[in-house]
Formats: structure tokens, C-alpha cells, sequence
């Protein structure tokens, strides 16, 4: 009798043992997908408009002909300021994203600008708050 119940003590911790296990793998899983569905949404909101502004670079430039028929070339001076002198090094800057990017872009609206510095100021570089809904 006394050999059945330590065989039946030894089944029953076995058995809570496997409980236990199962519940952290079950805990672990439902971690692994919270983050998975996190990164997801992070890496959309990336991909669709939410801009870090110190990441958008802008040059102050001057046209320095203004041909009469249309053409394909704009000659630009690269300013250092609004009305400024040209800067070689700005100038370089814009020749390496041209390089690199093979496109430029137009500078953003008042508002546009506004609300990506305040959702920079809001979020701050890599603070995503969770559950924030998609736009």
C-alpha cells in the first residue's frame, strides 16, 4: 500500500510539474505575439509618415538661370542661409543625397511640420506607447 502511494505522490508531482511547464510556455507564446504585433505596427507607422524631423535634411538655394523655354537642367546655388552666401559644404550634402536618395522631395507644410516635431516631442526617439492605434 505504502509503495502505491508514493507511486501516486511521484504521478501527481510529474503531472503539476507538466502543469507548470505548460502554463510558461503559454505565457511565453502570448509574449512572443504581443511582440510581434508591436513591431509590426511600429514598423508600419515607420513606412507611413511618421518622420523623425531631424532626419529631413533641407538646403537654401537660389536659381542661377531662369532659362525662358523649359529644360532639363536647374542650376542651383546652395545658400547657407535664406539670401546667404553659397556653402561648399551644404552643397555637397545635397550632391550625396541626390547620389544616394535620386530624388528630392518637397519641404513640409506649416502643419505638417508641426505635427511631426510635436509627435517627435510626444514619442521621443523609440518611445512608442503601446496599443497606439494606427492613422
Amino acid at each position: 500500500m505504502n509503495g502505491v502511494l508514493q507511486s501516486g505522490a511521484w504521478i501527481a508531482t510529474i503531472l503539476g510539474g507538466l502543469s507548470v511547464l505548460a502554463g510558461v510556455v503559454v505565457w511565453i507564446w502570448k509574449q512572443f505575439g504581443e511582440w510581434r504585433e508591436r513591431r509590426r505596427i511600429r514598423r508600419h507607422r515607420d513606412w507611413h509618415g511618421y518622420i523623425d524631423v531631424g532626419g529631413v535634411s533641407s538646403w537654401h538655394v537660389r536659381l542661377v538661370d531662369a532659362p525662358d523655354a523649359p529644360a532639363g537642367q536647374v542650376v542651383l546655388d546652395v545658400l547657407s542661409k535664406p539670401d546667404g552666401a553659397p556653402d561648399l559644404n551644404r552643397a555637397h550634402s545635397l550632391r550625396q543625397q541626390i547620389i544616394g536618395d535620386g530624388i528630392l522631395a518637397r519641404v513640409p507644410t506649416p502643419d505638417e511640420d508641426d505635427f511631426l516635431k510635436a509627435l517627435g516631442r510626444e514619442r521621443g526617439r523609440g518611445n512608442d506607447p503601446e496599443g497606439f492605434p494606427l492613422r
